[in-house]
């Protein structure tokens, strides 16, 4: 409480005592969560009946834990600071309202009247007020109402209302009611044009809807949409939202809810949806939807261009649905899913069924919350847009599942022995089809068959640890016997007394002594391990054909059977010498696979080349290899600080034993391939020599690899340098390409380099190539680019070009290293030019490219676009683009050059480049090589709470019909209205060409 003068004074009607504040009057009252701050000339407070009276250039602020925050200001103000109760004169109320705590973002709403009063409950009320969530002094958009309320909890209320768009009457409102709280039934209801007027229903049996994923500015618009969890209390149909907010220990997302939806045209739809994670439970999840819908067939009809639910006879046609061959007076949808995670055990299931494939398309498409003002001002889904939602949304497949794993915890056998399921799965996999004979409207035109089955599959893994050097240590709980406390001795003690108080000087100066790092080094280390991972897949395979209609079984007509057993035994060793350094690894693998068809149906494949081809893929899948590989490594600088990636490699892979199928169809043979030391039996077999250093700017390293016998021999060299700034790869070697060739014969050498200096301002790059064997350059590139400009050049080695004017370019068949390509480009980059302090900016942007083939120097081009944007602040952009091209740059320089062919037109690039401005003269434009390929203008005018938008583009399409074509220069328009603080109000006309739509979706 602050005031220039307090006094007391005596009221002039009744006599009580009143204390009078007056000048820069400044008071606080608190009640609970509501704190209230008051500034006014002139402040009266009755103490016996704690009414407030403030009167001149009256200021009141409020804020609740809800997050609202209330600014008033008036004339005067009556308060009782005990109910909060009041009425203030010529009043301005500004509301600020956060309806996210993730974002933060506000909402503002703005109403003046020139009565205000609030009761005890929160309710204020207003008469003869304008109602705006623009802040502007002269709002783009408002509604004068002759009474509004504002409500607890953000709702609000109007009688007798008009919206004004500048002072423009649009809309006249005679009551309307924002709830702010949910409905216990979430309804929502549109229009689309195939399934009619509907109204769809969400009653949250457990659970509550979860938050909105929309904007705030759409969703305070939304009936029923929550933007925060808060305590709920239910009153009649609605769930009341209370000040707090709800504990995150009762949040929970789950829920147990009914669906209830009823359409116009198409019928309705009922069911149940749940979703639980328990806690403490054997279930991880459990998921459950039971849906039941009712529907009719719908025609579309010509004249109308409408859906209407009744056939030529004037009869409705109810769908109908199959289930196990059952036929039921309705169609379906329903899913159990559920996750088990019970150490060692985890088990899942996934079975959802679907009556047809239009399911989802014709009832899923649904929302649990209604935006009142998109379903007043927009025209609806068109029905183009609701065909290609239904498109999109039609389900082609689905699939039953089971699967899961188990890990037992064998702990006590660790780590000599470990066993784990790793997966097992069973399933069926549906696939839709077109069913014949069936109504062209009906959902039953499809239906599903299942077209894959997985009785059971398995895969397993045994592993574990033979030997292992050091020795595993058990370890043992050590106790610590207990230590009594000892005593000081007195001699002691007193020594310490005498010397506290004395300075003493140190015989030495104190030396600062390095922290010394110590790292324990094994001096040799050894492992054995082995692993085996078995497998087992069988397989049902179906043709479509096996199933005609819904109504038919068979699912003993299956095309074929497939069997396959697998399996992967890994024993492997790995032995260090002091940490390291000398390394060494040596591995056997084992794959085995076998796999069959034991029936494939004649009926499905009928010709018998067909059926052997099956049979001669399983035979030749069938193997029985075993490889070797084996590692070996030198790294004698691994613990120096630069060079511990240096080393000598050695790495070698071979087959042990080779499957080979040698037979036939009818007379099955396999080879055992022993190992011999030949060629084809090594996969790699190479010594590589790196010297590494690395440091954290700098690294360098150079690798020789040789590979060794019995592959052919082969000496590949490669470098790389990093330095800051500067990278660089070069390689090279030497190889025998075919063992009937004996001689060496050098590898292509290859070098690319990257440089940037300037903080990255000036880059330069360049690869290069050269085939030593063949001695020619193969190609060379480059590349420069500062600023925004760019120069790459490049050579190929490649054939020379001649023009002949009967039969175009030819091939001069002589390939030599020639000069490719030169390109110059440029593109500016991003500038504002700031005018008229900061308020107008220009970003002007060029953009263009000259690429000139050094080959055939007439198909050489240009192209330039260019942008300039000009913004005003806080009141419009626009901007104008063009892009441009000249495909005959060649012909300016032609002339010079004696080169054919000689490309007509004019051939000065000043007077071309005016003639294509030469509005006057459409000859010269045409013969021009500059062409305009697009021109466009954008308007961007911010009207605070509106945004204005337009878009025109002029580009010339190239139009075919009846024989004939032509050039349409038809421009393309946008022009679209959108209101900020809801997105959904706006507008949009397009000119597509000469044809208008609006709102087009």
């Amino acid at each position: 409480m602050q005031a220039k003068r307090t006094e007391t004074i005596k009221d002039k009607k009744d006599g009580r005592d009143l204390v009078s504040f007056s000048g820069s009057v400044v008071l606080t009252i608190e009640k609970g969560a509501t704190f209230i701050r008051i500034k006014a000339d002139q402040v009266n407070f009755d103490r016996e009946r704690n009414m407030l009276y403030a009167s001149g250039n009256v200021y009141m602020e409020e804020t609740d834990e809800s997050n609202a925050y209330k600014e008033m200001k008036g004339t005067s103000l009556l308060l009782n600071t005990n109910s909060l109760e009041g009425v203030f004169d010529q009043t301005k109320l500004k509301q600020t309202q956060t309806y996210s705590s993730t974002s933060g973002e506000n909402s503002v709403m703005v109403l003046s009247a020139n009565l205000f009063s609030r009761d005890d409950s929160g309710v204020v009320a207003f008469k003869k007020s304008q109602l705006t969530f623009c802040e502007d002094e002269n709002p783009h958009w408002k509604i004068k109402a002759t009474r509004a309320w504002l409500l607890p909890g953000g709702e609000f209320s109007f009688l007798n209302a008009l919206l004004y768009v500048g002072h423009i009457p649009v809309a006249y409102l005679p009551f309307f009611y924002y709830p702010k709280d949910e409905m216990i039934f979430h309804p929502s209801f549109g229009y689309r044009p195939r399934v009619g007027y509907y109204t769809q229903t969400t009653t949250y049996l457990i659970g509550r809807k979860p938050l909105s994923t929309q904007t705030d500015s759409d969703g305070f618009f939304n009936l029923s949409s929550t933007n925060r969890l808060m305590e709920q209390r239910r009153e009649g149909l609605f769930l009341r939202n209370l000040d707090t907010p709800l504990p995150l220990s009762k949040q929970s997302s789950d829920y147990l809810k009914m669906l209830g939806d009823i359409y116009s045209n198409l019928g309705g739809m009922f069911g149940f949806d749940g979703s639980f994670v328990p806690q403490d439970s054997f279930f991880s999840s459990f998921k459950f939807s039971a849906l039941m819908g009712l529907s009719r067939n719908l025609y579309f009809t010509e004249g109308d261009a409408l859906y209407s639910p009744y056939n030529k006879a004037g009869k409705s046609e109810w769908n109908k649905s199959t289930f196990t061959g059952i036929t039921m007076p309705f169609r379906y949808y329903a899913n159990v899913a559920f996750e088990t995670n019970t150490s060692p055990f985890r088990f899942a299931v996934s079975l959802p069924v679907y009556s047809d494939p239009y399911f989802n398309s014709d009832f899923m498409n649904r929302k649990e919350d209604i935006n009142w003002l998109n379903f007043i001002t927009e025209p609806g889904v068109t029905r183009a847009a609701e065909a290609e939602k239904e498109k999109d949304t039609e389900i082609d497949s689905f699939s039953w599942k089971m699967n899961g794993s188990w890990s037992p915890n064998l702990s006590k056998l660790s780590p000599y022995f470990n066993f784990s399921i790793t997966s097992y799965r069973s399933q069926i996999d549906f696939q839709s089809k077109s069913a014949k004979k069936a109504n062209s409207v009906s959902p039953d035109r499809k239906f599903f068959y299942p077209s894959k089955i997985v009785p059971f599959e398995i895969y397993a893994n045994f592993s574990g640890t033979i030997l292992q050097y050091p020795f595993l240590e058990k370890t043992t709980e050590k106790t610590t016997p207990p230590i009594p406390e000892l005593e000081k001795p007195e001699f002691f003690t007193k020594t310490e007394d005498q010397s506290s108080g004395t300075n003493t000087v140190p015989t030495f100066p104190m030396l600062s002594v390095p922290s010394l790092s110590k790292r324990e080094v094994e001096p040799f280390t050894f492992k054995m391990s082995y692993s085996v991972t078995p497998g087992f897949t069988s397989l049902y395979t179906y043709s479509p054909n096996a199933w005609a209609t819904p109504y038919e079984s068979s699912w003993d007509q299956y095309m074929s059977n497939f069997l396959s057993v697998s399996g992967k035994g890994i024993l492997k060793e790995e032995a260090a010498i002091q940490g390291g350094v000398i390394g060494f690894t040596h591995t056997y693998t084992l794959s085995t696979m076998y796999q069959k068809h034991p029936d494939i149906s004649e009926t499905y494949y009928p010709n018998e080349k067909s059926r052997s081809n099956i049979t001669l893929s399983d035979y030749k899948a069938r193997k029985f290899d075993l490889t070797e590989s084996t590692s070996f490594s030198i790294k004698p600088f691994i613990f120096t600080k630069y060079f511990f990636n240096s080393g000598i490699f050695f790495n070698s892979e071979k087959y042990l034993i080779k499957t080979e199928f040698v037979g036939t169809e009818k007379d099955p043979l396999w080879e055992l391939k022993k190992f011999e030391d030949k060629r084809e039996n090594y996969l790699t077999n190479e010594v590589t020599l790196t010297l590494a250093a690395d440091e954290p700017a700098h690294s360098q390293k150079l690798s020789l690899r040789y590979s060794v016998p019995p592959l052919l021999p082969s000496r590949k060299v490669s470098a790389d340098f990093v330095f800051p700034g500067i990278s660089t790869h070069m390689e090279s070697g030497m190889a025998i390409e075919s063992e009937d060739d004996d001689k060496w014969k050098y590898l292509p050498f290859v070098e690319n380099s990257n440089m940037s200096f300037f903080n990255n301002k000036l880059n330069l790059s360049q690869t290069y190539k050269y085939e030593i064997e063949k001695k020619h350059h193969e190609y060379i590139t480059a590349s420069l680019g500062y600023n925004g400009f760019g120069v790459d050049f490049s050579s190929m080695y490649t054939t020379g070009y001649t023009f002949s004017y009967s039969k175009g370019w030819q091939s001069d068949k002589n390939e030599v290293l020639r000069p490719y390509q030169l390109t110059f480009k440029y593109n500016s980059p991003d500038k504002l030019f700031k005018f008229w302090h900061n308020r107008v900016q220009i970003k002007p942007r060029i953009k263009t490219v000259i690429a000139w083939d050094l080959l055939r120097p007439p198909l050489s081009y240009m192209t330039f676009d260019t942008e300039i944007e000009m913004l005003v602040s806080e009141f419009t952009s626009i901007s104008f683009s063009s892009e441009s091209r000249n495909d005959v740059i060649f012909r300016y320089i032609q002339e010079g050059m004696d080169y054919e062919p000689q490309i007509p037109g004019e051939m000065d690039l000043m007077t071309d480049l005016l003639n294509s401005f030469a509005f006057g003269n459409k000859y010269l434009r045409q013969q021009s090589g500059f062409k305009l390929k697009s021109l466009s203008m954008a308007m961007i005018h911010n009207l605070d709470d509106w945004n204005v938008s337009s878009k025109m583009t002029i580009s010339p399409r190239l139009i075919e019909e009846n024989n004939s074509s032509h050039y349409d220069y038809s421009p393309y328009f946008t022009f679209s209205v959108i209101w900020k603080p809801v997105t959904g109000v706006k507008a949009t006309v397009t000119d597509e060409y000469g044809d208008i739509k609006l709102n087009n979706k």
